[in-house]
């Protein structure tokens, strides 16, 4: 949502929403006239804030916004859809966290491995597996597969294949950040290139 903005118009109780609607259709198509190429206002769902019934604020001293929409995604949501009559908690701010790889296509060519490769093995390698019981003395044990990416080093440890006479993972490819969706420059991190 990097570069949106939002407006909201509240009218009196008494008026026609559909009245309300064309009132500010017509001021958007106005308004385009002024704004950038490529800006597009659009006009959001027909709908009231009757079924906000509680708006909070998560406030963390000591995390940053990317840690706060993860609370928030991880924790909180699924704490507060528990609730009877909550049918849905919509997370609004933060910054969801995103991690990047930074390919040279250079180094890519002079080991002819296809990008696709490097592609595959990020997403097999970002993902939980389930499993099977396994039975042993009376016992039964489930056995499972976790595999989310959490840090940059799970990133630079994914396997990409041999190719040639050496192995190659994705830690021949620096350098590794991660950004906040939307690529917000204030919430950048980057690791040292080798």
């Amino acid at each position: 949502m990097f570069g949106m903005s939002f407006v909201y118009v509240i009218f009196e109780d008494k008026t026609d929403i559909y009245w309300a609607r064309t009132r500010v259709l017509e001021r958007l198509n106005y308004a385009q006239r002024q704004l950038p190429p490529g800006a597009v206002p659009t006009l959001g769902p027909d709908g009231t804030g009757v079924g906000h019934i509680f708006w909070y604020h998560l406030d963390a001293p000591g995390m940053d916004l990317g840690e706060q929409r993860a609370l928030q995604d991880w924790y909180v949501k699924f704490a507060l859809q528990t609730v009877p009559g909550v049918s849905e908690v919509a997370s609004f701010g933060g910054f969801g966290k995103q991690y990047q790889v930074t390919i040279d296509p250079y180094k890519l060519n002079y080991f002819n491995i296809p990008l696709m490769d490097v592609l595959n093995a990020v997403r097999r390698n970002n993902n939980d597996v389930g499993g099977r019981k396994f039975e042993m003395s009376d016992m039964a044990y489930i056995v499972r597969g976790l595999g989310y990416i959490q840090k940059t080093s799970d990133i630079e440890n994914i396997p990409v294949g041999n190719y040639g006479s050496g192995r190659y993972g994705v830690k021949d490819w620096r350098p590794f950040k991660w950004v906040a969706r939307g690529g917000s420059a204030s919430s950048t991190w980057m690791e040292g290139a080798r």
